[in-house]
C-alpha cells in the first residue's frame, strides 16, 4: 500500500470585534492623536488592522493609527480587520483651527 500524504489543515480564528481607545473627540488642525485598536478575541489568527480616513483633506492616518489633523471639519477614522472578517470600528473626530 502506498502512503497517502494529507495536506496540512490550518484553522483560522476570525476577528469578532475591534475596540478603539476612543470613539470620538476633538483635534486641533496641525496636531496628532494616537488611536489604538484592540482585536478580539485575543487569540485571533490575524490581529492586524488597516487604518483609513474618509476625508484625506481633513485628516490623514498612518498604518499605526497616528492621526494628523490637516483641515477643519468632521472625519471618520476606521480600523478594519485584515483577516477578511469584515469587522471594523470607527472614531469620529471634529477638527478645529487653534485659537490664537
Amino acid at each position: 500500500m502506498v502512503p497517502v500524504r494529507t495536506p496540512d489543515v490550518k484553522c483560522v480564528l476570525f476577528v469578532k470585534k475591534i475596540k478603539l481607545n476612543r470613539y470620538s473627540g476633538r483635534l486641533l488642525v496641525g496636531s496628532t492623536l494616537k488611536l489604538k485598536a484592540t482585536v478580539l478575541p485575543k487569540n485571533a489568527t490575524i490581529k492586524s488592522v488597516k487604518w483609513t480616513t474618509n476625508k484625506k483633506s481633513i485628516a490623514t492616518v498612518s498604518s499605526t493609527g497616528r492621526v494628523l489633523g490637516t483641515g477643519e471639519g468632521i472625519v471618520k477614522i476606521k480600523a478594519s480587520a485584515k483577516d477578511g472578517s469584515g469587522k471594523s470600528a470607527t472614531c469620529i473626530l471634529h477638527l478645529v483651527e487653534p485659537i490664537e
